[in-house]
């Protein structure tokens, strides 16, 4: 799986606050 360019498209297509609330879950999930 390619997420970093699933996830790099994706966040392009979205708008920064739907992003931000992606990417802070993503953090979440790392963490």
């Amino acid at each position: 799986m390619n997420f970093r360019m699933t996830f790099g498209s994706v966040k392009r297509s979205m708008s920064r606050q739907e992003a931000a609330l992606v990417k802070g879950q993503n953090e979440t999930r790392i963490r």
